[in-house]
Formats: structure tokens, sequence, C-alpha cells
């Protein structure tokens, strides 16, 4: 199973596309966000993305309400959490996370 990882996206509407677009040509089955999305109107670069995509909030959102609501709009699979995400696929655990906290990284890695 591939998965697709970006992070810290920051309004870079093009990058987001060509990002979706690499995605979509692999045929990954997931996708994670690993943070730093900053506004909300940015979201409508990730229509077409034909994975599932999961994500949390880095400490650059702004409006995490207007996101809640705009994925909502433009009909995208993706739901957030707020600094930390642990999801289970395939009996794999994956952890995302935004952030430099050095203790949970130690964590996660051991």
């Amino acid at each position: 199973m591939k998965i697709g990882v970006l992070s810290d996206t920051h309004d870079q509407g093009e990058l987001i596309r060509k990002a979706v677009q690499h995605f979509n040509e692999e045929q990954v089955a997931w996708v994670f966000h690993c943070g730093d999305w900053v506004s909300p109107f940015i979201l409508h670069f990730f229509q077409g993305l034909q994975a599932p995509m999961r994500g949390v909030f880095g400490n650059n959102d702004g409006d995490k309400f207007r996101h809640l609501a705009f994925k909502n709009k433009w009909g995208i699979d993706l739901e957030y959490e707020e600094r930390f995400l642990e999801i289970e696929i395939d009996k794999r655990r994956i952890a995302v996370f935004h952030g430099d906290y050095s203790g949970l990284v130690e964590s996660l890695v051991t």
C-alpha cells in the first residue's frame, strides 16, 4: 500500500495541485497532511484527490472553523485532528503530528 505525506503547504496552490496529481498517478491509498495548511481557501486545490486524506492542524493554521466547513463545501474526504493523529491501517499504526516537541518525537520513534 502506498501512502502520500505532505506538510507545511502554506497556501502554495500550484504545489498542492502537483502533489495531488502525483498522488493520483501513484495511486496512493491514503494521504496524510502534517499541518500548516494555513488559509481555509487552500482546500479547493485538493479537489480531485482520489484517496482519503487525514491531517492535523499546525501552529500556523488560521480559521479552523472554516477549514472544517470548506472541506464539506468542496467534497473532500478529509478528517482533521488538532495536533496529533493516530490511525491504524492494515494492522499498522501511523502517527501524524505537527511540531518540534523533542519528547514526543523520541516517544514516537522508540
